[in-house]
């Protein structure tokens, strides 16, 4: 994708930074908190990705509990659903479903937070409409501490 990845000490107390994309002398940066559990740094990782490859005309993008501004929740929502096609399989969905039908075992199952999996589910009831999305994901979900389980 041409983007650099940095794992850089950003501190693990509530408001601190998760992770953010940059672009510096014409190199694109995804830069991850190394001291998030590496589950979340992986969530993480693929949503600053998504960000590198679509949203390149704005400079900076963070992740932190700080508030969000409307106009961003639509970059938020597709660096989500980017995040989702790029950690979630379809095979390996296919294959936990017809284990699993609980839809938090299945997340669990798929080592992705439960949002990340209903961002995945409403692209398949999109595509073919064979699956049904709990909807229940925000774009704001990386916000919370995702490597504490929802329910």
């Amino acid at each position: 994708m041409g983007i650099r990845v940095s794992r850089q000490p950003m501190g693990c107390h509530a408001g601190s930074c998760k992770g953010f994309f940059l672009i510096h002398s014409r190199c694109k940066i995804a830069v991850v908190n190394s001291e998030l559990e590496d589950l979340v740094q992986r969530v993480i990782l693929a949503h600053e990705l998504a960000h590198g490859v679509l949203h390149v005309d704005s400079k900076i993008r963070t992740f932190h509990e700080l508030s969000y501004l409307d106009d961003r929740d639509f970059m938020e929502r597709e660096a989500n659903i980017f995040a989702a096609e790029f950690l979630v399989d379809d095979t390996d969905l296919f294959d936990t479903l017809q284990s699993h039908t609980d839809f938090f075992s299945v997340a669990s199952s798929l080592n992705v937070p439960p949002e990340l999996l209903d961002f995945k589910l409403r692209l398949l009831e999109k595509r073919d409409g064979r699956f049904q999305a709990p909807y229940l994901a925000q774009s704001d979900f990386l916000r919370r501490d995702i490597s504490k389980p929802l329910c």
